[in-house]
């Protein structure tokens, strides 16, 4: 389930793409999902954590890297090259996580450390 979520977050949360997303960009499912304390809002806190267990996850080699076959279920080869900050055909850990949490602070609009899905 996190490789499900975690794709749809990557791929809608910049576009707001998911059906029926409220303003977090997530649909009520995937907003669950990262809500763990249900709080009825995503912390910053459990935004990074989620993610980096996803990164773990899509990295079936664990080598610390995502391969285009690897990243492949999550990003396009457009986005793969925009993750892929230094270019070496690799995302790591880093370029992932500096990406997906600039990804939550765009989306968290009044800078609060929190998505709240409304």
């Amino acid at each position: 389930m996190n490789k499900l979520i975690a794709a749809c977050i990557i791929v809608a949360v910049p576009s707001l793409a998911c059906a029926q997303a409220g303003t977090s960009g997530l649909t009520p499912e995937h907003f669950d999902a990262l809500d763990t304390n249900q709080d009825g809002k995503i912390s910053i806190t459990e935004y990074q954590s989620f993610m980096e267990k996803s990164f773990d996850d899509f990295d079936q080699n664990n080598d610390g890297h995502l391969d285009k076959a690897e990243a492949g279920a999550i990003m396009d080869s457009e986005l793969f090259a925009e993750v892929d900050v230094n270019k070496d055909g690799r995302v790591s850990r880093q370029e992932y996580i500096d990406r997906v949490m600039d990804d939550f602070k765009r989306q968290d609009r009044d800078g609060d450390g929190f998505l709240i899905n409304r």
